[in-house]
């Protein structure tokens, strides 16, 4: 319906990790998972394996988690993090501890935007490091218990063309969204 991010992958072993998701299996190796619980250790992987080069993460929800572990770790760290949040899903009453914690990360030194409270924009899930990507449909929030074995999916890519065109989608998606609480 829009900007959505598309990745063809065609190696064996994703191909087949598929194939096994499909038919009720594991659905992983390396650098894909199709559980929401596999798909975040794998973005939370990135992040921690970012260094001080700079650090993009974009997800539609935010809650407590692997993602906002891995980013607090680093926003200790004083290393240069943006993130961008749906601004609907942090507008909304009840998200009042996300709006916390995204504070706290702020407050740490973290950049963060929101997109547009009354639309639907700016829900991408993808993280970017200087030589690493992560793209899925897994939200950064709870992924533990059922919630965690959920259909989702996470794929790494240490592919120039792939994370510069995830760099590219997160700059633009940073253009277009608002500091935290405007």
């Amino acid at each position: 319906g829009g900007a959505e991010q598309i990745v063809r992958d065609t190696g064996r072993a994703d191909v087949a990790a598929v194939a096994s998701a499909v038919g009720g299996g594991p659905g992983a190796d390396g650098h894909l998972a199709t559980t929401k619980a596999a798909a975040q250790r794998l973005e939370a992987a990135v992040i921690d394996r970012a260094g001080a080069g700079p650090l993009l993460v974009e997800s539609e929800s935010f809650g407590n988690g692997a993602i906002y572990s891995a980013l607090l770790r680093r926003a200790r760290t004083h290393r240069p993090t943006r993130l961008i949040v749906a601004g609907r899903e942090a507008a909304e009453a009840g998200n009042r501890l996300e709006r916390a914690r995204l504070q706290r990360l702020a407050g740490l030194g973290v950049q963060i935007r929101a997109g547009n409270p009354r639309r639907a924009d700016l829900d991408e899930k993808l993280a970017v490091a200087p030589h690493a990507g992560w793209v899925g449909s897994a939200n950064a929030t709870d992924a533990r218990g059922p919630a965690g074995a959920q259909r989702d999916w996470g794929l790494t890519t240490r592919s120039a063309a792939v994370v510069d065109g995830l760099r590219s989608a997160f700059e633009r998606n940073w253009s277009a969204a608002r500091p935290l609480g405007r």
